[in-house]
């Protein structure tokens, strides 16, 4: 009657030795090994400790309504022209500051909420300047004000600006500009928290100088932030030598972004502890290896012990 393998199971061998003999050195130094190696492998690697993270989160974005722009500009009384640049803001001291140069446009802006999640997604805004046909347009520069919220991670509430600008030789009539309100940062946001950063950008209801209402100046200032937005986006000059308008048109989107930030000690210890472990598996399967063979054929010559077989047979 043919047999067959009912059951298995591997026969422990032993080893034994004297404390001071080369197989001890042997399983202390692969024992070392086992822990350290790994530690080394994945600390070299670069990448053990983790310094920055990244993930992504759709801003809370909301456009606050205040607006300055400064349209550079010639006017031509003959034969003589000069240079007569055309202001307008939507604060009031600045206005007053400049009431030579400041002009009334017409302005209509509005925020549209595209997928109905609650929070506008993109700005769309018009302005108007009524123009004699002596005065002739060579470049603009807006300057806009939105609030910035971040809340998936940590929690950052601020003033932000959207400086778009636009030269040409030839005199235009339209200043278009399509692009996103993206977020600058020169260092990694905390894990958690609420962000120190200033709340404020640009002006204030409480400005009063005219360095305090120059575009670039402000924009220049404002960059020095940690935290910053700036337009990114195309614009596209209309060239007409006689116009009796100028118009800057402007749609601006709110998109959702990447967003670095600096893990905090738990996240810091899960990434370096899945980075040690996957390397001590490899470095325990090579030792466990080369023990087995260095014992077995007696490299370094110790004790075996043979187990007991007690067989049964029917």
């Amino acid at each position: 009657m043919g047999q067959y393998e009912v059951y298995s199971h591997p026969i422990l061998q032993r080893y034994r030795t004297s404390i001071w003999t080369g197989a001890t050195f042997l399983q202390l130094f692969c024992t070392i090994l086992l822990f350290v190696l790994p530690l080394l492998v994945a600390y070299r690697s670069h990448g053990f400790w983790i310094k920055e993270q990244i993930y992504r989160e759709i801003p809370k974005v909301a456009f606050q309504g205040e607006i300055i722009v400064v349209l550079d500009a010639t006017t031509t009384s003959g034969s003589t022209t000069f240079n007569n640049p055309i202001v307008w803001s939507s604060n009031g001291n600045f206005n007053k500051l400049l009431e030579t140069s400041l002009k009334l446009p017409i302005v209509e802006s509005y925020e549209e909420d595209a997928n109905n999640d609650g929070f506008p997604d993109f700005l769309d805004l018009t302005i108007t300047f009524s123009i004699n046909n002596n005065i002739k347009i060579y470049g603009a520069q807006m300057l806009l004000k939105f609030q910035y919220v971040l809340q998936n991670f940590a929690k950052l509430d601020m003033e932000s600006l959207c400086y778009i600008e636009r030269s040409a030789r030839r005199p235009g009539s339209k200043l278009t500009a399509t692009g996103d309100l993206a977020f600058v940062q020169r260092r990694p946001l905390p894990h958690r928290g609420l962000v120190s950063s200033p709340t404020t950008a640009g002006w204030t209801p409480t400005s009063a100088s005219l360095n305090d209402f120059d575009p670039f100046e402000m924009t220049s200032e404002y960059r020095k932030q940690d935290y910053t937005t700036k337009f990114e986006g195309e614009t596209s000059w209309s060239s007409e030598d006689s116009s009796s308008s100028f118009t800057v048109s402007a749609r601006v989107y709110y998109p959702d972004q990447v967003f670095s930030y600096a893990p905090g000690f738990w996240e810091l210890i899960k990434w370096a502890w899945v980075q040690y472990l996957s390397v001590f598996a490899i470095v325990y399967i090579v030792l466990d290896r080369l023990k087995t063979f260095a014992f077995q054929y007696q490299v370094v010559p110790t004790v075996i012990v043979s187990p007991v077989h007690k067989f049964h047979r029917g």
